[in-house]
């Protein structure tokens, strides 16, 4: 029992209800900062879904493209078109299950007459009737039964006349399905909330897809039958920006809330345990500093009486807790640190993969020409990039480039700078409609202020002659069989995305047969040594003209094995990226 009317006891008493009231305050804050917790993470959540899927969204489209055009040009297309053959067909077929096999997807293809009669249809899944119409369009579509596909409409020409079309698509709910393994069910909410789900869905949750649609992205938290869920509702949107659906990804966080609500209760009464420790321990803590207030009373009775014998011993102190205060924090600071440098570690290493899968990995284009192509980032990722690709004319298009900056920012400049030329020169045949576009593209929304130089080259395979623009790029090399090279040296216009409206001025370039054309970007020529010196221009020549008649993939490898000589391990500077282009003969 507290003696109130003591000091002492009053000091416990008011301790008691200041710890009481702190505890209060402090489970209530516990409680807040969880619930802002759990609101932050469904809001990460949603929006890295949100991001994986218009990647996912984004890639596929581009891969349907490209299965498209390359099946629009194959000669056995027109000849079913022109006799429905079953040779031409199966022949199709073949092309598809290739394409299948290599993507791993559910590939469903259609092909339709200039009169828009399906002629055959191939694949794993069908797209249904109302799909192989006038209704089907690039992008994301929806289907009668209310399923969303990705297609991609590719016309079949015969010079410039169209004889027909191909239509490919794949199925949204598959192919998302793969990289959202970590969701309890992914699904379709169409208008009038009709839900398709791939698994078994709570019913709390249809009743909560009928106020779908609403064309912003939502994450919501339910209950439903002693479980917890979060489903976030991410809208689906095609090519004209028409909202078709929400696609819906459900997460089981059951065994997450009940670990809280232990935890949280399990603190509580630590808490309280706590607190009465600490008032156990507080009442002897004060009744032991109180014996000094005791020693002074009875020594001043002992001088009232007139003894003047009695000494106090003196007071000590430490700064043991403090330096445990200190000590403590710094070693959080500490993990705080290193906890922030692997997840930047994480993200650039995933940027790095995504980064290489967007450069060419096949090199045979054509049987006229040999090439062969590499990039040596100098960091984690880099603002090089090369491609190759067959132009809807039967050309080669190749190319490299180099943004302005390293890191992660100039990476997604390039990657973006590599969707947008492709896109174009998908839709023009001359090369400085092409590049006066994509120049045009890259100066919206560059708050950046980067800028990209480029080496654009279109090649005819049969006679090795074409043209090309140089946007402030390196000038290549022409490496002759005798072991001599000299610089191609185009006329050389302005870098692209820094001005609008720029009319670039094309050049003629021909390769004679067993000639190679080595274009590269300057981390090549300006690789250095620990002690500064540069490897320089002619030095570069030389290492490019001794490989003569070397084919492209050893004279690319033989060069970044010289580079690697020469810096004799010194850090690399600058992104090194080498593409080679040989003219065969025959």
């Amino acid at each position: 029992m507290l003696k109130t009317a003591s000091l002492r006891g009053r000091i416990a008493l008011i301790t008691a209800i200041a710890l009481l009231i702190v505890t209060a305050i402090m489970l209530l804050y516990a409680e807040g900062r969880a619930k802002l917790l759990r609101e932050r993470f469904a809001a990460d959540q949603l929006a890295s879904n949100a991001e994986l899927l218009t990647t996912v969204i984004d890639l596929d489209a581009a891969l349907l493209q490209r299965i498209a055009s390359d099946l629009a040009r194959q000669p056995s297309v027109d000849a079913l078109l022109a006799t429905s053959e079953e040779a031409a067909i199966a022949e199709i077929r073949d092309l598809v299950a290739v394409a299948v096999d290599a993507t791993g997807a559910q590939l469903a293809v259609t092909v339709l007459d200039q009169r828009g009669t399906v002629v055959a249809r191939l694949g794993t899944a069908l797209i249904g009737e109302e799909m192989e119409s006038d209704r089907a369009a690039n992008g994301l579509n929806m289907t009668l039964e209310g399923d969303v596909r990705l297609v991609a409409v590719e016309p079949v020409r015969q010079g410039t006349r169209v004889t027909g079309r191909i239509i490919a698509s794949l199925d949204l709910l598959d192919r998302t399905g793969r990289f959202l393994s970590g969701a309890e069910a992914i699904g379709i909410s169409s208008p009038g909330g009709v839900l398709s789900m791939n698994r078994a869905a709570p019913d709390r949750l249809r009743v909560l897809s009928e106020n779908c649609c609403t064309g912003t992205a939502t994450s919501l938290s339910f209950r439903d039958d002693g479980a917890r869920y979060v489903a976030a509702f991410i809208p689906l949107r095609d090519n004209s920006g028409a909202l078709l659906a929400d696609f819906v990804s459900l997460r089981d966080v059951t065994a997450s809330s009940q670990r809280h609500f232990t935890y949280g209760t399990v603190a509580a009464v630590m808490l309280l345990l706590a607190i009465l420790l600490t008032l156990g321990t507080l009442m002897r803590v004060l009744r032991v500093s109180f014996r000094p207030l005791g020693a002074v009373v009875k020594l001043l009775q002992q001088m009232e009486s007139g003894s003047t014998t009695l000494t106090m011993k003196p007071m000590q102190t430490s700064e043991e807790i403090q330096a445990l205060i200190d000590t403590v924090e710094r070693v959080r600071a500490g993990q705080e640190a290193r906890d922030r440098l692997v997840k930047l570690d994480s993200q650039l290493a995933a940027a790095r993969n995504v980064q290489q899968s967007l450069v060419p990995s096949e090199f045979d284009l054509t049987p006229k020409l040999s090439l062969f192509g590499a990039m040596q980032p100098a960091e984690e990722v880099g603002g090089d990039f090369f491609d190759l690709f067959e132009m809807q004319d039967g050309r080669i298009a190749l190319l490299i480039a180099d943004v302005s900056g390293k890191g992660i920012g100039p990476a997604l400049f390039a990657a973006r700078a590599s969707m947008v030329l492709r896109a174009n020169a998908s839709k023009f045949d001359d090369l400085s409609r092409i590049v006066s576009e994509t120049n045009d593209q890259l100066c919206e929304h560059n708050t950046e202020d980067l800028f990209i130089t480029m080496f654009f080259a279109v090649i005819d395979p049969e006679t090795g002659q074409g043209e090309c623009v140089n946007c402030g790029h390196c000038q290549p090399f022409l490496i002759r069989p005798d072991k001599t090279a000299e610089h191609f040296t185009p006329p050389n216009n302005i870098v692209l995305g820094a001005f609008e409206g720029f009319p670039f001025e094309p050049a003629k370039i021909a390769i004679a047969p067993e000639d190679t054309l080595l274009v590269y970007s300057d981390g090549f020529d300006e690789a250095q040594t620990d002690s500064g010196e540069l490897l320089g221009d002619e030095r570069a020549r030389q290492m490019s003209a001794a490989y003569g008649q070397t084919a492209p993939q050893e004279l690319v490898e033989g060069l970044q094995r010289d580079i690697a000589a020469f810096s004799d391990g010194a850090p690399q500077a600058d992104d090194i990226t080498l593409l080679a282009v040989r003219r065969r003969i025959g």
